[in-house]
């Protein structure tokens, strides 16, 4: 696992065209979740937290993963790497 920092948009995309997945950890309530959006429509899979909105759009196992507390979010980045 690689954290950048912030990024433009343009050096976001350029990460998601080498990136093996999107992991969105929050912990808080999403109501969209943009990021795995904009993952998802460039094919990178996401592996997020079941406590947003963005659950919703992992709709089967090649768009991602959804994990429920810290053990699944070990186990969900293991078999995507």
């Amino acid at each position: 696992i690689q954290f950048v920092g912030w990024k433009t948009r343009n050096e976001v995309f350029e990460y998601m065209k080498k990136a093996r997945a999107l992991v969105f950890p929050s912990r808080w309530y999403e109501t969209d979740g943009l990021s795995v959006r904009e993952a998802l429509s460039v094919g990178l899979p996401c592996i997020v937290s079941n406590s947003c909105a963005a659950k919703d759009y992992i709709t089967d196992d090649s768009k991602g993963r959804v994990f429920m507390d810290y053990k699944t979010l070990k186990k969900q980045v293991e078999e995507l790497a």
